[in-house]
């Protein structure tokens, strides 16, 4: 699909208004009642308007329009490697709750004081009228509009610290301000090339369509003050490894007595002469498609790995799903700790997890963060530029 058609797509949306983290909008889902916009709207009997109210939360990104500071990036533009940019005096961004109105503005807010952003002094005089697509098409202004659970995913992105306070932001708002400035200028061709995997599937662009409603659920995380109690997600998983039918998890496919056998008929493999360590260090810079491949290619790779729980628990956490913190007490399950084969997990995870049409609540939100933060790995890329200059 080309940029043009893309934008003809997310101009059905009411007042064009989207998140600049995830491209989705903050109003206009709509819903099927009966035969009507079948292939234009959602599923009600999939996902409700209830699941869907978090679209309308907001915070605004911005610059503030009532006190200049010493920042460390001048905006809009990016500095030269060599300037000094602490020596630059411009407008300071700010992070502040917004809320959207039915008449196609928007309000900022200044928020409690025990948690407002200290670089935003106060509300402008006027309210906000915001145009913050960033993915498709040009925008202009200097504020970026961004849900409060995609927000919260990107501090978790950055940090891997759930929770955020505007009064002590863990990220850097001024780094983001300008890789989300970058990311805007950038002509159609070049945003194509940097969001590529994203476009190529017309499952990572948001529209009301009949059978996708994994794009308009919550893609926030666990509430890490509810520690004490599993989520749905968590409690789903555990149903899913505990009816023992595959789905997550299974036995290890060979068994150790059959193993010897199996190892006598292999007649060469070029893995065999290396040192496990070196196995090992290869294996953890493949993605996970081509380490699957290597094991299936390798009787070496196969045997080093099939067994060695603690390569894949830190495979599953820290490499192939950071996005998903709910697998940590999936890992403790008593099923889990009684030989289950975690490669199979992890495959049965990245199988369940696609986002794809008919996907059912609660997978549904790991759907549709999986898809979000796949979008912040472009993002975060041109984040750690600005914080390097």
């Amino acid at each position: 699909m080309t940029m043009e058609g893309i934008g003809r797509v997310m101009m059905r949306f009411h007042y064009n208004w989207y998140c600049s983290l995830c491209g989705g909008p903050f109003c206009g889902l709509r819903f099927a009642s009966g035969n009507r916009w079948i292939h234009e709207a959602y599923n009600p009997e999939a996902i409700t308007r209830e699941e869907t109210e978090w679209t309308g939360t907001m915070y605004i990104l911005g610059l503030s329009n009532n006190a200049t500071t010493a920042s460390k990036y001048c905006h809009p533009l990016l500095l030269p490697r060599k300037r000094k940019s602490h020596m630059i005096p411009t407008s300071r961004t700010y992070l502040a709750p917004g809320r959207f109105t039915d008449d196609g503005t928007v309000h900022v807010l200044p928020g409690p004081p025990e948690s407002r952003d200290p670089d935003f002094l106060g509300p402008p005089h006027q309210p906000l009228e915001l145009d913050c697509n960033l993915l498709y098409g040009e925008v202009k202004g200097d504020h970026f509009t961004l849900h409060v659970p995609c927000l919260e995913l990107f501090s978790f992105y950055i940090t891997r610290r759930r929770g955020l306070s505007l009064h002590n932001l863990e990220f850097d708002k001024d780094a983001l301000y300008s890789a989300l400035v970058a990311l805007r200028s950038l002509s159609p061709m070049a945003l194509t090339k940097t969001f590529r995997n994203i476009l190529d599937s017309s499952f990572y662009i948001w529209r009301p369509q009949y059978g996708l409603e994994f794009l308009a659920a919550d893609p926030g995380l666990p509430d890490p003050r509810s520690a004490s109690e599993l989520s749905p997600i968590t409690s789903h998983l555990r149903a899913l490894i505990s009816c023992g039918d595959g789905t997550l998890g299974s036995r290890a496919c060979i068994l150790p007595e059959t193993a010897a056998g199996l190892s006598s008929r292999v007649k060469a493999d070029p893995f065999s002469s290396l040192p496990i360590e070196i196995l090992f260090k290869i294996s953890g810079l493949l993605n996970d498609q081509s380490l699957f491949a290597l094991c299936t290619a390798s009787w070496t790779v196969h045997s080093a790995l099939r067994v060695n729980d603690r390569f894949w628990r830190h495979r599953i956490m820290r490499v192939s799903m950071p996005w998903l913190p709910e697998v940590g007490p999936l890992l403790d399950h008593e099923l889990m700790r009684s030989g289950a084969d975690l490669k199979g997990l992890l495959c049965g995870l990245t199988r369940l997890t696609r986002g794809r049409a008919g996907m059912k609540s609660p997978m549904t939100s790991l759907g549709n963060r999986r898809r979000i933060w796949s979008l912040f790995e472009a993002i975060e890329e041109r984040y750690s530029e600005v914080r390097r200059r």
